[in-house]
């Protein structure tokens, strides 16, 4: 579990524990129940949307158990279609998870990026489809050795201090938190409707995950990632791996104080190359750069309408950069 939840978790104990699961078909919407009464079989949950400052329908699986990294909760933001309809959702698996909801969790900041008000936001506004979102939290002291990228990064391994667990992060991903959400929730589970948001680092393993399985994830949200990471390596290494517009979507954004600087460089080379590569700004393509912003929690929180925008636009919305 990663650092900063055990002192939430005592929270747990003025929440109601509730299960929930769908049919086997998974045409019917989820049903719920009291643990009590609930199939034995199915996953339980704790219901967070009580807790102050949630927007909307917010349950946490305490413990989601890996073969391949280590055991973390799992945030799963539920629409608010959820359990009143026969429907499926597209889903968004967002890395740095603990940051997404609630304040508590969000270490050392202390600052969500609340997801779900704006979620919550847009869709009364209609301007985006309703999607189940899973936040995945990193691996707190493993943070970068999960997130960093291998194949570019090996030969800086050494002096970044680096053990790489990104193969078997991707393995965690990919064999088994999306499985496991395509089983127990109703969800459109094609690359179509499925796709990744990172920040910083993760920010490249989102990027990364789409080159290494175009066939599961057909967008993704990439805020301010880490581009200048080994000397230039990862850009030169991510815009040979890129695919094509036809089947793909991307998202990349950046500040321009402290940090956020630095990315400019590889930004602009990776942003030159998807547009070579046939992508189009406005439509497949996004690359904002956000003047004044720096590598702060708050800056992700004012901005993170526009990759939802871009993730899940119905044809009425307006474009992913204008103002909230």
């Amino acid at each position: 579990m990663i650092r900063g939840h055990a002192s939430f978790l005592l929270i747990l104990a003025l929440v109601t524990s509730v299960t929930f699961w769908v049919g086997r078909d998974q045409t019917a919407s989820a049903q719920i129940s009291s643990a009590d009464s609930a199939d034995a079989t199915a996953p339980v949950f704790h219901d967070l949307s009580a807790l102050p400052g949630v927007s909307g329908q917010l349950i946490m699986k305490p413990t989601f158990a890996s073969e391949h990294v280590r055991d973390r909760p799992l945030y799963i933001w539920l629409p608010p279609s959820y359990g009143q309809v026969a429907k499926r959702y597209p889903v968004i698996y967002m890395l740095d998870g603990e940051h997404m909801f609630i304040d508590n969790l969000a270490r050392p900041s202390r600052t969500e990026w609340q997801v779900d008000e704006t979620l919550t936001r847009l869709l009364d506004e209609g301007r985006i489809r309703e999607p189940i979102v899973v936040a995945i939290p990193s691996g707190g002291s493993r943070r970068y050795d999960e997130y960093v990228p291998q194949a570019p990064m090996q030969k800086h391994a050494l002096r970044l201090a680096l053990t790489f667990l990104s193969d078997e992060h991707m393995r965690f991903l990919t064999e088994e938190v999306k499985p496991f959400i395509d089983t127990h929730f109703p969800t459109l589970s094609g690359p179509d409707d499925t796709y990744l948001l990172g920040a910083s680092v993760s920010g490249l393993t989102v990027m990364e995950a789409m080159t290494r399985y175009p066939d599961l994830f057909g967008a993704v949200a990439a805020m301010s990632p880490h581009l200048s990471l080994a000397d230039g390596d990862v850009v030169t290494w991510l815009t040979g791996q890129l695919q094509t517009p036809d089947t793909h979507r991307l998202y990349i954004d950046r500040g321009t104080k402290g940090l956020e600087a630095q990315y400019a460089r590889g930004f602009r080379r990776l942003r030159l190359k998807a547009l070579d590569l046939g992508y189009v700004e406005g439509e497949s393509f996004e690359a904002t750069v956000y003047k004044g912003a720096a590598h702060k929690a708050k800056d992700f929180r004012d901005r993170i309408h526009a990759p939802l925008l871009f993730l899940l636009a119905t044809d009425n919305a307006a474009t992913a950069d204008d103002p909230m």
